[in-house]
């Protein structure tokens, strides 16, 4: 049933309760085959797992594609679809995976993460900045010195509501709370 589900985009709700646990033992007997499956689930709404299903995906994803699949993979990264956008819980999320997949692949990651940083998909320049500055810390503020004037909100980076930190703001150094 999980390889159904990652192979069909159509699975949903119950169907799915099995494939964040299911997917670590799928996804490597389907391989490249199951990243159209991985990419559904990643941009399906996931209001139940609050993320969880999604992010699942998105680790499987990188299992699946490697470092030089890295910016196919945070292109695809669903726009403004379920995410948290309080607190600071988005850039938890993201954190979490720049630590968990990408940190132990730390010197092979670095150019694929710079060219993510020239993503169409703000989303996926987001977590390249992000992830850059958890990785590359001395070295952030001249990597994403391209995105200084980049205005896309960080929700649920910190902040108020009502003033999000933005993509720029990060560029220049300027952690959000």
């Amino acid at each position: 049933q999980a390889e159904d589900g990652i192979r069909d985009y159509k699975v949903t709700g119950v169907q799915t309760c099995a494939l964040p646990i299911c997917l670590e033992k799928a996804v490597p007997k389907l391989g490249e085959r199951a990243a159209e499956g991985l990419t559904a689930l990643m941009v399906a709404e996931d209001p139940v797992t609050q993320n969880a299903l999604r992010m699942a995906a998105l680790e499987q994803l990188w299992e699946v594609r490697g470092p030089k699949g890295l910016p196919e993979t945070f292109g695809a990264l669903p726009v403004g679809r379920g995410w948290p956008e309080e607190g600071d819980e988005m850039r938890a999320l993201v954190d979490h995976f720049c630590d968990e997949a990408l940190k132990p692949r730390i010197k092979k990651v670095r150019k694929p993460l710079l060219e993510s940083l020239a993503s169409e998909n703000p989303l996926g320049r987001v977590f390249a900045a992000e992830c850059v500055v958890r990785l590359y810390p001395d070295e952030a503020r001249e990597l994403l010195a391209p995105l200084k004037d980049d205005e896309t909100p960080l929700r649920g980076f910190g902040g108020s509501e009502d003033k999000p930190p933005t993509l720029g703001e990060l560029a220049r150094g300027k952690r959000p709370n």
